[in-house]
């Protein structure tokens, strides 16, 4: 079976961040990817299961997220 992998654009609108935090999360080791070099910029390719995991076992949130996930109520 063949690994799924998703785009940081991708991966950044379901996250709720920029790319440069998914780019800075890679980087870090917090999620899973390839860097693919091309001839002028390079690009990551994120693991859909290292995603799914970070989504799982996070504490961290964005301001999205919270927001997405607030009830508003009136009173």
């Amino acid at each position: 079976m063949s690994k799924k992998y998703l785009s940081a654009a991708q991966v950044a609108k379901r996250l709720g961040v920029s790319t440069e935090t998914v780019y800075n999360y890679c980087k870090r080791g917090l999620l899973g990817g390839q860097y693919i070099k091309n001839n002028v910029k390079g690009t990551w390719r994120i693991d859909i299961e290292s995603l799914e995991l970070l989504e799982k076992d996070s504490i961290f949130k964005s301001t999205y997220q919270i927001k997405k996930n607030k009830e508003f109520n009136l009173f």
